[in-house]
């Protein structure tokens, strides 16, 4: 690797490891408080963030460093996510409960989100502890010193991001990390071939999510072909993950159906399970249907010959492609208009 790419690299490296370090650091009070639940999204989404910038600049950063700091950040976010997950079946309940007009469907779910926000406030214990263990790890104040130990000269930061991205070519780790993740995301693509296939699918919505965020990490010294893929897979990944939550939820709902009706015995005494079952079916009934239409929107966005064409052009220029100069007009249009639900 040349020596002025080496620098662009580093800087490239500090200014990501920065921007997400402060976002985590800036969400956890939140988390700890629990009064915004938009707080441990934005940890969880800081820490996947993160952990692809340590894959993708593990040359700059060492291996040892990389080990230690992947390991706290990773423990955070499993330790957060199924309170992410119960916070946002508990949005999608309330937005369902609000769309019900026949009465006799909302015991039922009225039942259910009370039962989710029981859930949800016996695991802030868990993520208070959490929180606390990570602080106490030093891992941010470990960044933080990397960071600015690691000078980068006036030169090399005032460098034109054109001579960077015609400098990238000596950038052989990255790219090989970058098509490893593309080919492990278009063999996943084979799950969309059969709508049950959940299992494949949650692998897919995964590669599609390393696949965007390394890319992203990467961006200031790739091609324009690279930002239309990250829109184009930030659209993959919203819908993927629309139809893991309703596999989950569905899951979720079965087993509560058959405690229900089979007369659970720690339920309250009080409770008429005949007047929970018909919007308990309700709303199972209504996640089915959603899967199925959400998952038709996606197979049929990424069976486009517009989107074939698309990752072909990102293996053949290396993921340095222009859509502008490299005559792939075709890929430029497959992502008008998208708004990815997710990040």
């Amino acid at each position: 690797m040349g020596a002025q790419f080496q620098h662009s690299l580093l800087l490239l490296t500090q200014q990501y490891l920065r921007r997400h370090a402060r976002r985590l650091a800036r969400s956890l009070r939140g988390a700890f408080d629990g009064a915004n639940v938009e707080a441990i999204h934005q940890v969880r989404v800081a820490c996947r963030r993160l952990r692809a910038g340590f894959r993708v600049f593990h040359d700059i950063l060492g291996r040892t460093r990389v080990r230690r700091w992947r390991r706290s950040i990773r423990l955070l976010a499993k330790k957060l996510g199924e309170a992410r997950d119960l916070d946002v079946e508990i949005q999608a309940t309330l937005e369902r409960l609000a769309q019900i007009h026949d009465v006799h469907m909302i015991p039922g779910v009225a039942y259910w989100l009370a039962h989710l926000e029981r859930e949800r406030a016996r695991l802030q214990p868990k993520v208070r502890r959490a929180v606390r263990k990570f602080l106490r790890s030093g891992t941010l104040g470990n960044m933080r010193r990397w960071w600015r130990r690691s000078v980068v000269t006036p030169a090399c930061q005032s460098e034109p991001t054109s001579d960077r991205t015609r400098d990238a070519a000596q950038m052989a780790l990255q790219i090989c990390i970058l098509q490893r993740r593309l080919d492990a995301f278009q063999k996943a693509s084979a799950s969309l071939s059969d709508p049950a296939d959940q299992e494949g699918h949650h692998v897919f919505r995964i590669r599609a999510k390393k696949l965007r965020y390394s890319l992203e990490a990467l961006l200031p010294v790739l091609g324009s072909t690279a930002e239309v893929a990250v829109e184009a897979l930030k659209q993959i990944q919203g819908w993927a993950g629309e139809i893991h939550d309703y596999d989950v939820w569905s899951a979720r709902l079965d087993k509560a159906m058959r405690r229900v009706e089979s007369g659970d015995p720690m339920a309250p005494r009080w409770l008429n399970p005949h007047r929970l079952v018909p919007g308990l079916t309700a709303l199972h009934e209504y996640y089915r249907q959603a899967r199925i239409q959400v998952f038709d929107r996606l197979r049929e966005f990424c069976t486009q010959e517009k989107l074939r064409n698309l990752w072909r052009s990102l293996e053949q220029s290396h993921f340095h492609g222009d859509c502008r100069e490299s005559g792939e007009t075709s890929a430029a249009p497959v992502c008008d208009g998208l708004d990815g639900q997710r990040s």
